[in-house]
This record gives structure tokens, sequence and C-alpha cells, in this order.
């Protein structure tokens, strides 16, 4: 048993009824049908009522987090926010290559036009019900910088797919990038811009943390985490925060890194 919440500009939500099962089949034993009825109505407004305010909230706090970053907030999104149909997020089973944005942040910030949303795509236009994960991605805009495309990624992720973009693993074995080696994979046509973009100091922070997807395609900045499989683990204000602080500090290296080729 599911219930259905929905209001406009909002993607339904479904309430796992189930836990409403054994009240409900007490109530039916208990009480006159009319007593029943009206209990699980009740139940079921609370439910949709308690799942609005849950969003309020959300887009509350959306808002609050663009205006301390300066920039401006779309509660549907704006297309495809520039998604490249190379990129390995376009074409790595999560998401058609025409998925859609909701819950976004844009402008400019530290120099670069940047893009902040959950990134997902319909099953069904009619009913603009989701399929598969929604996964909150960082993009920027990179033109003008002598940066090679790349993929950056887990070990093991999506490996055969990943070598369909060209190129061999680029190990580094200076004396601090053995945590980066080990939890990562790095991919490009150019390992010798490689080599000089991925400077000790990126290899360090990216090796401090791991489990990031970070790639350069068509002049394009992509940083996220492979999507959660739990909802409830998803696009919120708070881990958005923490999106924006970690990708801001790869763009920062990465440009520096580039000045230093300039």
């Amino acid at each position: 048993m599911l219930t259905w919440t929905q209001r406009e500009g909002v993607k339904g939500r479904w309430v796992p009824g189930f836990v409403l099962l054994p009240f409900c089949r007490f109530a039916q034993e208990a009480a006159p049908q009319w007593v029943t009825t009206t209990a699980v109505i009740v139940i079921l407004v609370a439910a949709a009522v308690v799942a609005f305010i849950i969003y309020e909230r959300r887009i509350r706090g959306f808002e609050r987090l663009a205006e301390k970053l300066g920039l401006k907030f779309h509660e549907h999104g704006r297309g495809g926010a520039g998604i490249p149909n190379e990129s390995f997020l376009a074409r790595s089973g999560w998401f058609a290559a025409a998925g859609r944005t909701r819950l976004q942040l844009e402008g400019m910030l530290d120099g670069f036009r940047v893009s902040v949303f959950e990134y997902y795509r319909v099953s069904d236009e009619t009913k603009g019900t989701t399929r598969g994960y929604p996964v909150s991605v960082f993009t920027a805009d990179m033109r003008g910088l002598p940066l090679p495309a790349f993929l950056l990624r887990p070990e093991g992720i999506r490996l055969k797919l990943a070598q369909a973009f060209g190129g061999a693993d680029i190990d580094f074995l200076e004396g601090n990038s053995a945590r980066f080696s080990a939890r990562y994979a790095l991919t490009s046509d150019d390992e010798t811009g490689m080599r000089s973009v991925f400077g000790g100091e990126l290899r360090r922070f990216l090796g401090e943390r791991p489990g990031w997807i970070v790639e350069v395609v068509e002049d394009r900045l992509l940083c996220y985490r492979p999507p959660k499989i739990f909802r409830f683990l998803r696009h919120t204000p708070k881990r958005v925060s923490r999106l924006v602080k970690d990708s801001r500090e790869i763009l920062r290296l990465l440009n520096a890194a580039c000045a230093k080729k300039s």
C-alpha cells in the first residue's frame, strides 16, 4: 500500500503506507466502517501535510544557501544545465542523455560561471515521475583554460564504460600519491597534461576524500558523487553546501595548475 501526494511544481512523493496496515486491520475489526475510513483519511492527509512541510523547508534552505553564495535559485531547474552528451554522467546508465534538472543554483562563483543542481531523468512525461537515482552535480564553464579532457572516478566503478572514453589509467608514484592512486582511476588522452594538472596538492585533497567523480568534457567541469540509492540521502541544502565547498577547492586547484602551465 502506497499513498501518492503531489502539488503543482512538486514531483509526486510515495509515502510508505505499509506502516498503516496494522492500524487499519485493527480498526477494521474493532470499529464501524465509517470510523475506519475516517481514520485512514486523517492519517493520509496528515502524511501529505508532513511531506509538504518537509519540501517547503527544503526550498527555504536552498534559497538561503543561494543568497549566501550570491547565486540565483531555480526550483524547477533550467533544462539540462549544459551536461555534455559525451560525458560519463550522461552515458553512465544512471540517466538518459536528455536529463532534467531541479533545485538549481547558478551564477558567477570565484570568477567562473557555475551551476549546481539535482540531475535526473523522467520515465513518464505525463506524471513527471523519475527513473534512476538523482544525483547532485556541480558544473563550471572552463572555456579559455588549457585543461585537457579527462575522467577521474573511484577505482572499479563502471570500468568498461570509463575505458571507452579513451586513455589508460594514469598512476602517480610520487611520495604522497599512494592513497590517491589506490582510490581513483584517472584516464585521459593527454597523460603529460594530466601529470602537470594533477599536482601534489590536488592529489592529496582528493586522496583524503574518496568517492568523487570529476570530469572535463567540452570545456565543462563536472564534479559529483555516484547517486544515492536511498532517496532521503539525496539533494539537500546541507549536502549541496558540502558539494559546493569541495568542488570550489577542486576548481581552484585546477585553475592554479593551468595558470602555471600558461
